[in-house]
């Protein structure tokens, strides 16, 4: 028994090559023109997210805590849904007490 042989006409020869390393590509200068841009673009973004931004989710700021502070570390509240005293003495709650007391 004879096997099958394949005339060269017919035989496809494979060329394999190895992997070539490559080339550089030129990197872009920086210009005037890009900076400018990215500038723009950057402002243009946070802008925006301000503007949609809601005011309760804003981080806080320095001012905010301290103004946070100075409330909590405040002792005396006025009281404005409570009368003057017969003697004109307005009522203030003290924080440190739990008491209502009255002052000038």
């Amino acid at each position: 028994m004879k096997l099958p042989t394949v005339s060269d006409s017919e035989a496809k020869t494979e060329v394999t090559t190895l992997p070539t390393a490559p080339e550089k590509t030129k990197v872009d200068s920086m210009s005037l023109a890009g900076t400018g841009n990215a500038a723009a673009g950057s402002l243009l973004a946070d802008t925006i997210k301000a503007a949609f931004t809601p005011l309760n989710n804003k981080p806080a700021t320095k001012g905010d805590l301290e103004n946070l502070k100075k409330q909590i570390l405040t002792r005396y509240y006025k009281i404005n849904n409570l009368a003057p005293r017969h003697d004109g003495a307005l009522p203030y709650f003290d924080m440190d007490t739990g008491d209502v007391v009255y002052f000038f």
